[in-house]
């Protein structure tokens, strides 16, 4: 049975202990289960070392997720993506993994397909189901679908940490 859930931001680990954790910036808390959030970071260090430009987002690729250096690709993770409306975006999600995957191995074979994909993420946070397509940041409108005040205050609450801790 769920007891109490608390949710930090802004935090980082110092310490991991049998019933708990200490935080960097000292907090003692006690927990049956933990669980740390820190992110990802896209492993560029040999795409520097090849010469292949890197932003401080990953792997700069066009729309067909080829590098700046002919034949060489990218895909994943790792890959900014060429995007019409944003420019660059970077998407960490595995079906993003997948289609770049496959795509990137078409545009090898001289296919020369564009990207074209809409990106989609979800979650199950207890019994609150989340879904987004596309873009998640800056956003012209949204749609809520909840079946009462409390699953939409967490709905708001749960978007806030992920764009705070992202």
């Amino acid at each position: 049975m769920l007891k109490k859930v608390n949710i930090f931001t802004g935090e980082a680990v110092k310490e991991i202990y049998e019933k708990g954790l200490i935080t960097q910036g000292g907090k003692t808390l006690k927990s049956d289960f933990t669980v740390v959030a820190i992110g990802i970071t896209p492993n560029v260090e040999i795409a520097n070392k090849s010469g292949i430009k890197v932003d401080g987002r990953g792997i700069m690729v066009n729309e067909y997720l080829e590098t700046e250096v002919e034949g060489i690709y990218a895909a994943g993770d790792v890959a900014n993506i060429f995007d019409p409306i944003e420019e660059k975006r970077r998407i960490e999600h595995w079906n993003n993994a997948e289609y770049t995957g496959r795509l990137a191995a078409r545009n090898m074979l001289g296919v020369k397909e564009k990207y074209n994909f809409l990106s989609t993420v979800w979650s199950d946070v207890f019994d609150l189901h989340i879904e987004a397509a596309g873009e998640t940041l800056d956003y012209d409108d949204y749609v809520l679908r909840a079946e009462s005040f409390f699953a939409l205050t967490e709905i708001f609450l749960y978007l806030f940490i992920s764009t705070f801790i992202d």
